[in-house]
């Protein structure tokens, strides 16, 4: 039977007020919040605006790091992203930072060698620094940045860190302390200076990265991600506490993206 006039009108008015919430459903963020990443990047690399592109590139990031293996495509995929963020508006912080971080990446990949020939250090520094005039108390520019500092002196050494790229371990560990002040209950920050402590100096570095993977794993995620990235503090942690040392060094290098 047909609608009558006045049920086709509250029909429409239904429609209308159902169909806006539908679409706030299938937002990039919503995607990324859901933990459905790939469909949060297409999402938002189809939108096109820097913060859509910078949310794709996010989202690729998160995919990419969540794999059993390093994924070169993926990474290079996030770059991608996050310069398209970047050419859109120079100013949008989290396009700088996700470069940053997918170069970093990369270079754990490909060698420090390779990468220094690429010059993917000097590129990163570069985005990490843009990123922390853009936004100082961003805690993700503040993390990138202590993540940056340990892991030049990691690879390159004190001296050598200090005189190419400015970097020094107590710069690091200070970035890093001002990201957790600046976000106390993200796992995820807390989670990347563990690592970046055992990277650098696990043996004498023990008793402060058992501390600070306590802290991630006590801390309150705010998404999927972050609870995954807690649920590896978890799995780190109980390593530790069983001291199976090797065990943990290589579960470790393996969340540090470094391939087998």
């Amino acid at each position: 039977m047909p609608l009558s006039r006045p049920l086709r009108a509250i029909a429409l008015v239904l429609s209308i007020a159902i169909e806006p919430s539908r679409a706030a459903e299938n937002t990039p963020l919503v995607m990324f919040e859901k933990g459905d990443y790939l469909a949060a990047a297409k999402a938002g690399a189809a939108e096109g605006s820097a913060p859509s592109l910078a949310l794709a590139a996010r989202a690729t990031l998160a995919d990419a790091t969540l794999r059993d293996a390093p994924c070169m495509e993926c990474l290079q995929d996030a770059e991608a992203l996050a310069r398209r963020a970047i050419a859109v508006d120079a100013n949008n912080m989290e396009g700088h930072i996700h470069l940053a971080v997918s170069l970093g990446y990369q270079a754990r990949i490909i060698g420090p060698i390779r990468a220094r020939f690429a010059r993917f250090p000097e590129q990163a520094k570069e985005e990490i620094e843009t990123a922390l005039r853009l936004a100082p108390n961003s805690h993700w520019a503040l993390s990138a940045a202590g993540g940056f500092n340990i892991e030049v002196v990691r690879a390159g050494g004190r001296f050598l860190g200090n005189l190419i790229y400015g970097a020094t371990f107590e710069n690091g560990v200070s970035y890093f302390h001002k990201a957790i002040a600046a976000d106390p209950e993200n796992p995820l920050i807390k989670l990347q200076y563990a690592l970046a402590l055992t990277g650098y100096a696990f043996d004498a570095r023990r008793p402060e990265i058992t501390a600070v993977l306590d802290s991630s794993v006590r801390s309150k995620p705010g998404n999927i991600y972050e609870e995954a990235m807690r649920q590896r503090a978890v799995r780190l942690l109980a390593l530790l506490n069983e001291n199976k040392v090797s065990d943990y060094l290589v579960l470790a290098r393996k969340y540090q993206g470094f391939p087998e």
